[in-house]
């Protein structure tokens, strides 16, 4: 939980951003804190990948936006 909080303080401006296009440094750093790991099926990267899908839910965020 930590290394993802972490990932999100360095890469928050980036992530949230509206004038970012070019997203290979954040995703570049996604792939070194949370490399795959084929040994072990990729666990603990699988349960990183559904936290940030909640985490930056854009439906969600979408629907509750709606008048």
């Amino acid at each position: 939980l930590n290394q993802i909080k972490l990932f999100i303080h360095r890469n928050f401006r980036s992530i949230v951003s509206t004038s970012t296009r070019d997203f290979s440094q954040v995703i570049y750093d996604f792939n070194n804190t949370f490399p795959i790991d084929e040994k072990n099926g990729n666990k603990q990267r699988n349960e990183v990948l559904g936290m940030m899908k909640n985490i930056f839910n854009y439906n969600k965020f979408r629907d509750s936006r709606k008048i």
